[in-house]
């Protein structure tokens, strides 16, 4: 069972019943198709899981470059950042925003380090937002199956090191697999991958995933917006 706040701004054409998230059994129910054991995929998770492809995060947002955070284009193609560094935060930011879904983001925070410290306002500040927490890989999969945006952060960086965050991403994976390698994600990041597990893509974090120093944050998606996401993907 999970409990958290919702916030009434951000998600203001719910039903008052659902006002409060309560129980995880009630949010499948609430949006339909999918499954604790993620072995189907509502239409709401179908949807979504559209959007996040046709956002082409391998052609953007692309580690070592200056990017526009919000697009993912590079600013100065020529200018390279120091290290390599990546836009996973930026990626997450830009999502979010294009959602309607507020998240730490810039000008609130610098881009340095901007994942760890979302991760960080996630847990302490995500629920005065909308977003609460999920107690497990194979819950986050369920409700990312049905079109809830599920973020996927590391959980506690070490001192001076940089964090990392991702989408999960809607998947048909069972919970064994999900135990064994994570749920599938979308990520930025050293490498950009549009669809891998979480296993792969938080690999290079002082094995995150193997400690089990992966924190899971889901947040509803406004009916307003879902109107945007099927133009996104049908055009019409």
């Amino acid at each position: 069972m999970i409990s958290a706040k919702v916030n009434h701004a951000i998600v203001g054409d719910l039903p008052r019943r659902c006002a409060a998230v309560k129980a995880l059994s009630f949010c499948f129910f609430f949006f339909g198709g999918a499954s604790a054991n993620g072995e189907q995929i509502g239409k709401y998770g179908r949807m979504l899981d559209t959007f996040l492809e046709e956002l082409h995060v391998e052609q953007y947002w692309i580690a070592g470059l200056k990017v526009d955070w919000k697009t993912g284009i590079p600013i100065t193609p020529e200018e390279k950042l120091p290290n390599n560094r990546s836009h996973c935060s930026a990626f997450v930011a830009a999502v979010c925003c294009r959602l309607g879904i507020h998240i730490l983001q810039p000008p609130e925070h610098d881009l340095q380090f901007l994942a760890k410290a979302q991760g960080v306002w996630l847990q302490k500040h995500g629920d005065e937002w909308g977003w609460f927490g999920i107690p497990s890989a194979n819950d986050a999969q369920a409700l990312a199956n049905s079109g809830f945006l599920i973020i996927a952060s590391y959980r506690q960086p070490p001192p001076g090191k940089r964090g990392h965050i991702a989408f999960v991403r809607p998947s048909t994976k069972s919970d064994q697999l999900i135990e064994l390698e994570g749920p599938d994600i979308i990520q930025a990041g050293k490498i950009n991958y549009s669809l891998t597990s979480l296993a792969i893509g938080f690999q290079s974090f002082d094995q995150a995933f193997k400690k089990k120093e992966i924190r899971y944050f889901a947040h509803y998606i406004a009916q307003a917006n879902w109107k945007k996401i099927s133009m996104h993907k049908f055009g019409d």
